[in-house]
């Protein structure tokens, strides 16, 4: 299933709505908006225009093309956000320019039906700040999501999977092609 997110890049007199369909969540999505943001703010004239020089990076990721598919946009532009169903995270950042305060704000969607037979769904405000603050927070939730990778893994090692461990050793094919039984 997918990790849906949407984004809003606003500026003094502009709001920008981005929708991006598969990991939304803040290790992927928080750290590419992170990683862009960094890019925008250090660029030779961060000053003029950082929210659509954002916009802008923000238009150009891909994901890459695979066999199975061509390369394809991982952003579309969209006229509210609210619109798209199923939506986990929300990214909301904010450049003033008159104030020169820019911050970052995120939201999670937290669904109590699936907790309960309550109807009392909220967004949840999991972290706001400045952009500073905003890598670290993206930091430690990579941090986090690494941790959890390494967990799984070492649980579908524990249990004896073994296509992600290539140094385990199959047992040999016999003549017919047939793989033999263990003795």
């Amino acid at each position: 299933m997918s990790t849906r997110s949407t984004l809003t890049i606003k500026t003094d007199t502009t709001t920008i709505n981005f929708y991006r369909h598969m990991d939304g969540y803040v290790a992927e999505a928080g750290n590419t908006i992170a990683q862009l943001l960094n890019k925008v703010l250090n660029a030779k004239n961060a000053w003029q225009h950082p929210g659509v020089k954002l916009a802008e990076e923000i238009m150009k990721q891909q994901y890459e093309a695979t066999e199975y598919r061509t390369a394809s946009p991982i952003y579309e532009l969209t006229n509210n956000p609210i619109l798209h169903g199923d939506i986990e995270y929300h990214y909301d950042i904010n450049f003033n320019h008159y104030t020169n305060e820019n911050w970052v704000h995120v939201y999670q969607w937290i669904d109590t039906k699936k907790q309960s037979n309550v109807d009392h769904n909220y967004w949840n405000l999991l972290f706001t700040g400045n952009f500073e603050q905003y890598k670290n927070f993206v930091a430690k939730e990579l941090a986090e999501h690494q941790k959890r990778i390494k967990a799984y893994e070492e649980k579908l090692k524990f249990t004896g999977y073994h296509g992600i461990y290539p140094n385990k050793r199959k047992r040999p094919i016999t003549v017919t092609g047939r793989r033999t039984q263990k003795v």
